[in-house]
C-alpha cells in the first residue's frame, strides 16, 4: 500500500504539518482509502495514472510530492472529475511535503456546507413537484464535498443511527471505527432524528474510547488560558472553533461559520445566539477577518464532563408559555427533558464578537506576524505574488481577483 510505503519516512513530516490523522484516516477510514481510489482511476484513466506510476516507489521526495498530490485532491478538495488533479493542488502538495501546515478545514467546510444547501435546496424543490413533473425532466445534482464526514458526524452524535464502531487499535485516527461501515436500516430517518431528544450527544469526542488520546481542550477540569503567539496548537484551534467567520473556498464562495448557534457542541450552555453583523465585502476581506490573531486575552475551556444546558434565557425565547406555567415538558428538539435552567443574568451577558456571551469566553484580536499556518487561499495568493514580483520588480498589491480562504 502507497501510505505504508511512505509511512515510515514521512510520517514526522505529515505529523509537523498536521495532516497525519487526515492521510491515516483516508486509507482506516469511512468511504474506501487511497489505494482502492488509484486502483479505480487507473483502469479509468491510464494516461493520468501512468504519470503517477512512474513516481511510485522510487523513494525521493518528488514521488512524496505527488502523493499528497493526489491525497489533498481526492480526500481533501475533490474536483469534478477523478481523472484529473488542479494545478492549485500541487502547490498545496509541495508545501505540505515539508511540513509547512496548510489551513484545509476553511475549504473543506465551505464545500461541506455549498453542497449540503444544493442537496436540501433540490430535495425541497422535487417534494414540490408533482409525480408527472419529475417524470418529464431529468435532474443532474453534483456533490463534490467529502461528505462522508457527514456520516460519521452523524453516526457519532445519534446513537440510533450508527452501526456498532470497531475498537479503535493503537496508532490508529479515530475514524479508523467506522471503517468499511454501514449504518443501520431506517425506515424514517427524518423522524428518527426527531425523535433523537436527549439520546443526541453534544459532545461525542468528550467521551472516552480506547487507544485515543483526548485533544488538550477536552481536560479533565474546566480552566482559562492565556491566548498567544506561545499557546498550544490545540487549545488555540479551540479558539478559532469558537470565532464566527466567514469561510471562503478555492472557488471563490464563501459560506457563513456560526459555532454560537450551537453552543452546547463546545461545552458551552446554550443562550440566545448573539446578533452578527452581516459581512458583504469581498473573499479577501473574509479571509483577512478569519486569519486575525487572537492574542493577550483570555479563554475558558470547560471540563470535558461538564453536561451544557440552555440558559432560562432561550428556553423562555424557545417557548414563551413556560414563562407563565412553568411547562417543563415542552423543551427545544435535542436538549434534555430534565434540566437545571441556567441563569443568564444581567450584569455579565454582554456579547463578545465570536457571539458568545462574554461570561463563557473572551477573546480579542491582535496584530501579529505569525504565518506559519496558511489556509489554501492564502498560499495560492502569496505564491502568485511572488510571480508578479519576478515579472514586474515592484511589490505587488493585493488582488482581489482571486480570493484568500
Amino acid at each position: 500500500m502507497w501510505v505504508e510505503a511512505l509511512h515510515s519516512a514521512h510520517h514526522s513530516t505529515w505529523m509537523k504539518a498536521g495532516i497525519y490523522e487526515g492521510i491515516m484516516g483516508s486509507v482506516r477510514g469511512n468511504g474506501g482509502n487511497l489505494r482502492e481510489t488509484h486502483r479505480r482511476e487507473t483502469a479509468n484513466n491510464a494516461y493520468q495514472n501512468g504519470r503517477i506510476n512512474r513516481w511510485m516507489s522510487t523513494g525521493n521526495q518528488i514521488e512524496h510530492e505527488v502523493f499528497l498530490s493526489m491525497w489533498v485532491s481526492r480526500f481533501g478538495l475533490p474536483t469534478k472529475s477523478n481523472s484529473t488533479i488542479e494545478k492549485h493542488v500541487f502547490s498545496i502538495a509541495i508545501r505540505l511535503a515539508r511540513g509547512i501546515p496548510v489551513a484545509l478545514g476553511p475549504a473543506v467546510l465551505v464545500s461541506i456546507y455549498r453542497d449540503l444547501s444544493l442537496l436540501k435546496q433540490t430535495t425541497v424543490a422535487l417534494t414540490k413537484m408533482g409525480n408527472n413533473e419529475k417524470k418529464d425532466n431529468v435532474f443532474a445534482l453534483s456533490l463534490l464535498a467529502p461528505l462522508r464526514f457527514v456520516q460519521v458526524w452523524v453516526w457519532e452524535r445519534f446513537p440510533a443511527l450508527r452501526p456498532q464502531p470497531k475498537p479503535k487499535e493503537l496508532g490508529e485516527p479515530r475514524l479508523a471505527r467506522w471503517h468499511q461501515m454501514k449504518g443501520r436500516r431506517v425506515e424514517n430517518v427524518g423522524l428518527a432524528l426527531d425523535l433523537a431528544g436527549d439520546s443526541f450527544e453534544w459532545r461525542p469526542y468528550a467521551r472516552a474510547v480506547g487507544n485515543w488520546d483526548f485533544p488538550k481542550f477536552y481536560g479533565e477540569r474546566e480552566e482559562w488560558v492565556l491566548v498567544g503567539s506561545g499557546l498550544d496548537q490545540e487549545l488555540l484551534a479551540f479558539a478559532r472553533f469558537l470565532r464566527v467567520c466567514k469561510l471562503v473556498g478555492v472557488d471563490d464562495s464563501m459560506e457563513w461559520y456560526f459555532p454560537h448557534r450551537v453552543g452546547m457542541q463546545f461545552g458551552m450552555d446554550q443562550d440566545l445566539p448573539g446578533y452578527v453583523h452581516p459581512c458583504n465585502g469581498t473573499p479577501e476581506v473574509a479571509w483577512n477577518n478569519y486569519s486575525k490573531p487572537i492574542n493577550g486575552v483570555k479563554l475558558y475551556i470547560p471540563s470535558r464532563f461538564f453536561e451544557a444546558d440552555v440558559t432560562t434565557r432561550y428556553l423562555e425565547w424557545w417557548n414563551p408559555s413556560l414563562k407563565k406555567e412553568g411547562d417543563d415538558a415542552l423543551v427545544p428538539p435535542g436538549f434534555p427533558a430534565k434540566h437545571n435552567w441556567v441563569d443568564a443574568g444581567e450584569g455579565n451577558d454582554a456579547l463578545d464578537h465570536s457571539g458568545f456571551r462574554a461570561k463563557h469566553s473572551r477573546m480579542d484580536a491582535g496584530d501579529s506576524s505569525d504565518e506559519d499556518r496558511m489556509t489554501v487561499g492564502a498560499m495560492l495568493k502569496s505564491i502568485r505574488n511572488l510571480k508578479c514580483v519576478g515579472k514586474n520588480s515592484a511589490t505587488p498589491s493585493l488582488s482581489t481577483s482571486r480570493p484568500e480562504v
